[in-house]
């Protein structure tokens, strides 16, 4: 299980975008397989010390004309992830639990990519290039998040039996 990203404000991350109210920010690379990139509220250069948001949230607080670099930093960062899943792939056993951690990790960072897509606040203001591009690399993140998540796919399809 993940931290809380609360309980370790020391830990400064890497500011991937920053935007009037919010920075989009990579963990510390000593925590990389363990916790997720995230949006923060604020600027500050301190991984957990602000609080938490999604991205759509960040892009309901953000000027409309920051949406299409928000979008195309998350997706660069979600394809950077699902290569650091794929590594861990090729390196630990099946029932490794840092690929159920990292596999949950990139599928809550994905799914805010797509549900951000899907909006049809924001969805439709991508162009189009921007828009297919993002999908791509939801598609290239799911195949890594199977693919990590798969162990524990079995063990609760055995406890449905």
């Amino acid at each position: 299980m993940a931290m809380s990203k609360t309980k370790r404000p020391e830990a400064s991350g890497t500011v991937m975008l920053r935007c009037a109210h919010h920075a989009l920010m990579l963990p510390p690379p000593e925590e990389a397989l363990a916790e997720s990139p995230t949006w923060l509220r604020g600027r500050g250069p301190v991984y957990f010390a602000d609080g938490p948001v999604t991205l759509v949230m960040a892009l309901e607080e953000e000027a409309s004309t920051s949406h299409p670099s928000m979008i195309e930093a998350h997706a660069e960062v979600l394809l950077i992830w699902a290569k650091l899943a794929n590594d861990l792939l090729g390196t630990t056993p099946l029932e490794a639990p840092e690929r159920k951690r990292m596999g949950f990790n990139v599928l809550v960072f994905c799914t805010e990519l797509a549900s951000a897509l899907h909006s049809e606040r924001f969805g439709p203001k991508i162009s189009f290039d921007r828009r297919n591009r993002a999908l791509e690399v939801v598609a290239q993140a799911t195949l890594q998040i199977g693919a990590c998540l798969v162990a524990t796919v079995r063990d609760y399809q055995a406890s449905l039996s």
